[in-house]
């Protein structure tokens, strides 16, 4: 299995998330809440399933889970027993189903049994082409009329997805690719398994649980259904005729009645050796004339117009009408206490209606008759004329909060939200500080120092002896005011200014005309009032002679006592006479003892002091 390149293709996170996106786009717009679900849960972690899907096909440990069937009642919805076997997969199935289709149109030997210039359905449009899908089918239709085409008949194979032999296609396939390991995943994926028979009873045998037929909702069947009617393309459009073919829709264009007439009786001979047969509905009995008028794929042709048929038009009507009521029953609901559903509301409604006129009027985009869908245009005025007025009604008698429910606004009171609480202050505990801590001259500590100055938190006196100069620094970041430190309790009359020299302990002596004058004079501090991720912050008070008053902020860093990237603050005006001048330091501070090594600075508190 490792060794097959169709399997790392189908495997490929490109691939992969290319299938994704698809069943994605699909999946946003469909009718089905479950559905939708399911898009919005696996969307939530895509990312993750995704590579895990990957992982799972590597290993060959992948399995497709049971599907679920959906009967979709046909036309008359009371009919029970006319109904579409809708099959639908659980996501990851459809992204492998998904993935498995774009590597199989990769296959350039494979191409010419789905791509054909006469087969228009279940084919990405190729690169380069302007048109694909219907618009392209109705261009050749008008082709072949202009080529000389004066009758047509149009067919339709009965129940087409539920006769195909999967093995008999399977096995056209397997003759193409020569791939044993990728043939047994795509087997895998057209097998049918449901997870709901119970629930079905006699519709049971309706679904393609057998070898006979391929789900409708499985991507892969379009393309199944192309393979298997490759000879029928080819055999049909031999000779005078052309038959363009859509899925299990086809027109025979002959230049005569008998050739049209003629040229059905092979399809009807083929379709049969294929285990199918024409529909007699949906088949005309007998060819008609291009002049009189024909149906095709939902478009009408006739007398030079080209229009959505009368179904295809009371279609779209009827579907806005059913969304508008839908949703004026809801704001009835919501007075009865019922929750207003977001796509119930007005702009939700009125988005989702534009949305289809939208996607409708580009389907039709070829069409050339004005008349019709000013019509159309006039019809849907008058629906949604109607549903604002129950809106108008509803708002009345609705306060503000509905009326904005109503509109399908948020309200930011009811929304959800997770606040961050408010922190909580904390008691910092208070402890002695241990004695005979030295810290020296080089400018480093020992741990113990280092621990007992970050646990700091007294009021203390410091005395400086012997003949030392004393620099006190650091990188500091302060409260300022207007660049401007500013004394507690004390008005701007008493600010100092600020001076930061982040330079190493070298460079400032040297700013200063040399070493500082020793100091013999107590120095008094108080403790501060701020404190870094590390150290303890104080307030220092130094009369330095030749300098001034000095009023310095010191953190103790954790790591010891450091020389480099020190400052100075200091301010040579200020009178201080009251014992000290408090700011707060906020960033690593150092106290260096840099003139003399047995110079000492003594810290005391409580009776106990650092050295």
């Amino acid at each position: 299995m490792a060794g097959s390149p169709l399997l790392k293709e189908v495997r490929s996170r490109t691939n992969l998330e290319r299938a994704w996106r698809v069943i994605e786009d699909n999946g946003r717009f469909s009718k089905s809440e479950t559905v939708r679900s399911e898009i919005e849960a696996f969307r939530e972690r895509a990312f993750n399933k995704l590579r895990s899907l990957g992982d799972k096909l590597r290993r060959g440990t992948f399995r497709f889970p049971p599907a679920r069937a959906v009967p979709i009642l046909k036309g008359n919805k009371k009919d029970r027993a006319s109904f579409r076997p809708i099959v639908l997969a659980p996501v990851e199935a459809r992204i492998v189903q998904r993935s498995i289709l774009g590597v199989l149109t990769d296959v350039e030997d494979l191409r010419p049994y789905f791509r054909n210039p006469n087969s228009f359905g279940g084919i990405k449009k190729a690169e380069g082409q302007e048109l694909a899908a219907v618009p392209a089918a109705i261009q050749e239709v008008l082709s072949a009329i202009g080529d000389g085409a004066a009758y047509v008949s149009c067919a339709d194979i009965s129940g087409f997805f539920t006769r195909i032999s999967k093995s008999a296609v399977t096995g056209i396939i397997s003759d193409v690719v020569r791939d044993d390991d990728f043939m047994a995943l795509l087997t895998d994926a057209v097998r049918v398994e449901l997870s709901n028979m119970a629930e079905l009873r006699e519709r049971a045998d309706k679904f393609p649980i057998h070898d006979i037929g391929v789900a409708q909702g499985n991507s892969l069947s379009p393309l199944l259904g192309n393979v298997i009617l490759h000879d029928f393309d080819r055999i049909m459009n031999e000779g005078d005729c052309r038959c363009i073919r859509y899925i299990d829709d086809f027109i025979v264009l002959a230049p005569t009645r008998r050739a049209a007439a003629a040229r059905m009786r092979v399809a009807a001979r083929h379709l049969a050796g294929l285990g199918m047969s024409l529909s007699p509905e949906k088949t005309h009995a007998e060819p008609r004339g291009v002049a009189d008028g024909f149906e095709f794929l939902g478009i009408e042709l006739r007398n030079g117009l080209i229009r959505p048929s009368p179904k295809a038009q009371q279609r779209l009507i009827t579907s806005i009408g059913e969304t508008l009521d839908d949703s004026a029953a809801a704001f009835r609901a919501r007075r009865r206490g019922t929750a207003l559903l977001k796509s119930q509301s007005l702009l939700g409604t009125l988005r989702r209606v534009d949305g289809a006129i939208q996607g409708w009027g580009r389907h039709y985009r070829f069409c050339n008759d004005e008349v019709a869908f000013e019509a159309l245009d006039a019809a849907v005025t008058r629906l949604i004329r109607g549903y604002l007025g129950a809106y108008a009604g509803e708002r009345e008698a609705s306060c503000d909060d509905g009326r904005r429910t109503l509109l399908g606004i948020e309200s930011l009171a009811t929304m959800q939200r997770t606040p961050f609480p408010w922190p909580a202050k904390r008691d910092r505990k208070r402890e002695r500080v241990p004695t005979d801590l030295t810290a020296s001259a080089s400018g480093r500590a020992s741990e113990e120092a280092a621990a007992a100055l970050q646990r700091l938190d007294e009021t203390l006196t410091l005395s400086v002896t012997g003949e030392a100069s004393v620099v006190l620094g650091g990188p500091i970041s302060v409260a300022r005011e207007r660049g401007s430190l500013r004394r507690p309790g004390v008005k701007s009359a008493n600010r100092h200014a600020v001076r930061r020299l982040p330079h190493p302990v070298e460079d400032i002596l040297q700013a200063y005309g040399g070493p500082i004058p020793a100091i013999d004079a107590d120095v008094e501090a108080g403790a501060g009032s701020g404190q870094a991720a590390v150290g303890v912050a104080v307030e220092v008070k130094v009369a330095v002679p030749g300098v001034g008053p000095c009023a310095v902020g010191v953190v103790a860093a954790p790591d010891g006592l450091r020389l480099g990237h020190t400052g100075i603050l200091h301010e040579h005006a200020l009178d201080v006479d009251d014992g000290s001048v408090p700011f707060q330091a906020l960033s690593e501070c150092v106290v260096v003892a840099a003139d003399k090594a047995d110079a000492t600075v003594q810290a005391s508190a409580d009776g106990g002091s650092v050295s």
